[in-house]
């Protein structure tokens, strides 16, 4: 009786895994094929600048992109806007999630900009994926060389410090670094760690051996916070996975400026006016001592009070007093600037301070502050 019932209870579980594995197989058959193998694909940009090249001498585009599908892509044709171009992509299938590159060699034979484009046919796809690449062909690219007095890693660039002065509420100030690839293989300029305001762009994306490009920083100051001085350090990657470190760090700084413009008549009756006893501090040398001190003299000689909002320094190494913040018509106050010796010696900008007002006249006052390290 007991081995019955064994028998019977393993025929019911063999009867029920049949029937749930039927089950299964049942609803997969539902699901359109489609739905299971949809080729999928990243690029990581579709558009290369390729800055100024030279004329007669071949440039090559390169773009990445990566197989995100769950299943095997393949690559039909290519096919390039011009003679000129001449296109290599993987002849064999690319896995999933695989990534993988097609590269456009452009041999330039007219000046001028030029604006090429790849269209690539990937099987499964009901249409091509363009990849552009622009630039400009020159008869001579200009040569650099001599003139950047700073290095990160194997690029050489003309400054380690960027500036956006006199900036209002609603711009978008645009500046450039210029650099130059003084290594011996293909360098991929990238800005890490950059704040919300601040987006950049290199031109070209790719720099080949002993070629000079740019760096540009665009600043949209609807993304800063406050009136006065917005300091950050970006880092200019010099390999992939670089780390941040004083070689490789680049100093932004931007000056949002008040806004002046909607005054009402009975405001501008009663304008502050600000002066300076002198608009530098001479504070010579360090020689043995550690600090150095210095004054100047503040005076309101406008109708309505003057208020400094925004005290700040430029650099470290810098102590400043300020006798008042709020000047009433004809009153004056004392600013003290101590310089520290041991914090301004690694200094990388010059030592300023930088002073906000409601004066319309002198709304960002600097003051250079002259000691010798």
């Amino acid at each position: 009786m007991l081995l019955a019932n064994i028998a019977v209870s393993l025929f019911l579980n063999y009867e029920w895994r049949m029937k749930t594995k039927l089950n299964i197989i049942a609803l997969l058959m539902l699901i359109p094929l489609s739905l299971l193998g949809q080729p999928k694909l990243t690029i990581t940009n579709n558009t290369i600048d390729c800055g100024e090249i030279l004329y007669g001498k071949p440039i090559t585009a390169r773009f990445e992109l990566r197989n995100r599908g769950l299943r095997q892509l393949n690559i039909d044709t290519v096919m390039t806007s011009c003679g000129c171009t001449v296109a290599e992509y993987p002849q064999k299938s690319v896995s999933a999630g695989q990534r993988f590159s097609i590269s456009a060699t452009f041999d330039a034979r007219m000046l001028g900009h030029f604006n090429k484009q790849v269209a690539v046919h990937f099987r499964g796809f009901e249409k091509p994926v363009y990849l552009t690449f622009t630039g400009v062909v020159a008869s001579e690219v200009i040569d650099y060389s001599g003139t950047y007095p700073f290095k990160i890693g194997l690029l050489h660039v003309d400054k380690n410090d960027i500036e956006f002065d006199n900036v209002n509420r609603g711009d978008t100030p645009v500046a450039e670094m210029l650099i130059v690839n003084g290594g011996k293989k293909i360098y991929k300029p990238v800005i890490m760690h950059l704040p919300a305001y601040l987006t950049v762009t290199a031109v070209p994306s790719e720099l080949n051996p002993k070629q000079s490009g740019k760096i540009i920083f665009t600043l949209d100051s609807k993304k800063l916070r406050d009136y006065g001085l917005t300091q950050t350090m970006v880092h200019l990657s010099r390999f992939p996975g670089d780390n941040v470190c004083d070689e490789n760090s680049i100093n932004v700084s931007a000056v949002l400026l008040p806004d002046f413009k909607n005054m009402t008549e009975s405001q501008r009756e009663l304008v502050p006016a600000m002066q300076l006893s002198q608009k530098s501090i001479e504070l010579g040398s360090f020689g043995d001592k550690s600090k150095k001190s210095g004054t100047l003299v503040i005076t309101n000689s406008g109708s309505g009070n003057l208020n400094i909002s925004s005290l700040q320094v430029f650099t470290s190494g810098l102590e400043v007093n300020l006798g008042k913040r709020v000047l009433k018509s004809g009153e004056t106050t004392k600013m003290k600037v101590t310089a520290v010796a041991k914090y301004l010696k690694n200094a990388r900008s010059k030592p300023r301070v930088l002073m906000i007002t409601n004066d319309p006249s002198n709304p960002k006052v600097i003051i250079d502050i002259n000691v010798t390290k």
